[in-house]
């Protein structure tokens, strides 16, 4: 089975849904071509408003980080609850996510902990199923006493400067069993690969004793399948599954993620973002990475308010590169500030 065919199936409903809305979309458009239907019809309602607001305010709006739950996006989100929320296993598994940078992996590990928060209270019979997420980076932390301070910190535990690292252990297992932990999230983890195979070593030695300790599944996000830590390890290789988070390419799941973004951009004419054209542009200049994606769009979009177009298309698109000159809202901008 092959990863799309994975994601289209971990979570139909909301993934239907998203096609629905896409196609309910495209009809209503073929109405606004016929000249029946609202005038703002491309755009969400919340986001009307801002079209009468000034020049800072609307650059404001598309700058601001958006969320869309793309099916790639959905259906990794709902393998991580599933990890969360199924029985415990003596032998807890793990997911390790592959993807370029850009692609959403932060993103992912942020709305698990917004799904599952620090009840930072014991355990007991009134909150005994209200699971929560720990999050860390492994960006520099290459020594088994990295780690666990980190996740000493991510629980707001106190962090002892003389203690060993078994007393460290012990302390990790306490705070996290209190929290009631349901999943434990090593954000890049391919920073591990610059140490020395030895503490490499240690450092899945630690891991395993948490899932085995714990009975804790841990979500992995690293760059590649390369560049897994994991394989160094026999047992944890096996327990680990790796999911690829792939770049874009032309297609319906692009076009519907391309029509959802056009509904939050504060435009005033319809861009038709969804057409293959534009399509092929933004695969070519981005490689199929989201941020690249989303920061060209976003560039445009600018770009469209400027010239007066109030919509992109790809001769803006071939400008966005750079963002125009920023006097045209800069006086606005320091006076919103």
């Amino acid at each position: 089975m092959t990863s799309e065919t994975a994601f289209a199936e971990a979570n139909p409903l909301e993934a239907s849904e998203s096609v629905a809305s896409n196609v309910a979309a495209k009809d209503e458009h073929a109405v606004a071509k016929d000249g029946g239907s609202p005038e703002n019809s491309h755009l969400d309602e919340n986001v009307v408003p801002v079209l009468s607001l000034s020049l800072a305010e609307r650059a404001r709006h598309i700058l601001s980080d958006v969320t869309l739950y793309h099916p790639n996006f959905l259906g990794l989100l709902n393998e991580a609850e599933w990890m969360v929320r199924e029985p415990r296993r003596s032998r807890a598994r793990g997911i390790f996510l592959a993807a370029d940078p850009g692609m959403g992996k932060t993103l992912l590990s942020q709305e698990l902990a917004r799904m599952f928060p620090m009840q930072n209270r014991p355990r007991d019979s009134l909150n005994e199923g209200a699971w929560c997420a720990v999050s860390i980076s492994m960006s520099g932390a290459r020594r088994t006493k990295a780690v666990l301070n980190r996740i000493l910190e991510a629980t707001g535990a106190p962090i002892g400067k003389t203690v060993t690292i078994g007393d460290q252990e012990i302390a990790v297992v306490a705070h996290l069993r209190r929290l009631n932990c349901g999943l434990l999230i090593l954000d890049e983890t391919q920073d591990l690969l610059g140490a020395q195979e030895t503490e490499q070593l240690r450092v899945m030695e630690v891991i395993k004793y948490l899932m085995n300790e714990l009975s804790l599944p841990v979500l992995a996000l690293g760059t590649n399948p390369e560049s897994t830590p994991f394989k160094l390890d026999p047992h944890l290789a096996a327990r680990f599954e790796i999911m690829p988070l792939p770049a874009w390419e032309v297609g319906d799941d692009l076009a519907t993620f391309l029509s959802d973004y056009e509904r939050t951009l504060p435009l005033k004419r319809a861009s038709g973002l969804s057409k293959k054209s534009i399509q092929e542009f933004l695969v070519k200049r981005s490689g199929g990475i989201t941020d690249g994606i989303l920061r060209c769009l976003r560039n445009a979009a600018l770009w469209a308010m400027v010239d007066g177009t109030e919509r992109i298309t790809v001769e803006l698109l071939g400008r966005a590169r750079y963002r125009p000159d920023i006097e045209f809202i800069k006086q606005e901008l320091n006076h919103a500030a």
